[in-house]
C-alpha cells in the first residue's frame, strides 16, 4: 500500500480526467498502511510521502495549498475510518530499533547469515530461508536483500542488486517528475 502512494500522487496530479480518484485513494492509502499496525509499512508510507509532498511544491502553482488540503484530508480520513489504529504499537518502532530486537528479527536475521556462510555462493535454493533458519518452522525473513542472499547466495544477491541499479540507473533518463516518482519506489 505504502509503495501506491508515490504512483498514485503522480496520476493524481499529471491526468487531467478520473485525476479525483487517485487523490481519494492517497488519504485512503494511509488509512490503510495504519490500520495494519506494521512498523516497517510506517517507515515505507514516510518515505513514500516524501513524493507526493515534494512533487505539490514542484508542480503546482499552488503547491502549499493542495499540500494544506491534502494533509487536512489525510488526518480527516484518519479521524473518521479509523480510529481504532493501534498506535501504541507503531510507538514501539524506535524502542524496537534501539535495541535491535524487531520481535525477534534480530535472531532470525542473525541465523541468516550463519546459513548463508554455509553457501555463500548459490545458496540454499529458492524457498529455503524460512525452513532452514526457523529448524522446520516456516519463519519469514521480513528481509528481501538477505533472504535473496541466502537462498540465491552471492550470486543471486549480485544478480537482483543489478536489476535494481539499472532500473535506477535507467530511470535518470526520465524527466524530473518521473525519475522522482521511480527513485521514491
Amino acid at each position: 500500500i505504502a509503495l501506491s502512494i508515490p504512483i498514485a500522487s503522480y496520476l493524481a496530479f499529471t491526468l487531467r480526467r478520473r485525476a479525483f480518484w487517485f487523490r481519494l485513494y492517497l488519504p485512503l492509502a494511509v488509512v490503510g498502511v495504519l490500520l495494519t499496525a506494521s512498523r516497517a509499512g510506517l517507515v515505507a508510507m514516510v518515505i513514500a510521502s516524501l513524493y507526493p509532498l515534494i512533487f505539490l511544491l514542484m508542480r503546482m502553482r499552488r503547491g502549499r495549498l493542495s499540500l494544506v488540503i491534502a494533509i487536512v484530508a489525510t488526518a480527516l480520513a484518519v479521524n473518521y475510518l479509523a480510529p481504532n489504529i493501534s498506535f501504541h504499537r507503531l510507538a514501539t518502532l524506535r524502542d524496537q530499533i534501539l535495541r535491535g530486537d524487531m520481535n525477534g528479527r534480530g535472531a532470525v536475521w542473525a541465523n541468516g547469515l550463519v546459513l548463508y556462510w554455509e553457501n555463500p555462493l548459490f545458496g540454499v535454493g529458492a524457498g529455503g530461508f524460512s525452513g532452514s533458519v526457523g529448524g522446520g518452522n516456516r519463519i519469514a525473513a521480513h528481509n528481501t536483500y538477505l533472504e535473496v542472499l541466502v537462498e540465491h547466495g552471492a550470486v543471486g544477491l549480485t544478480l537482483f542488486l543489478a536489476i535494481v541499479f539499472g532500473l535506477l540507473f535507467r530511470a535518470r533518463r526520465f524527466p524530473v517528475e518521473e525519475r522522482l516518482l521511480w527513485w521514491t519506489v
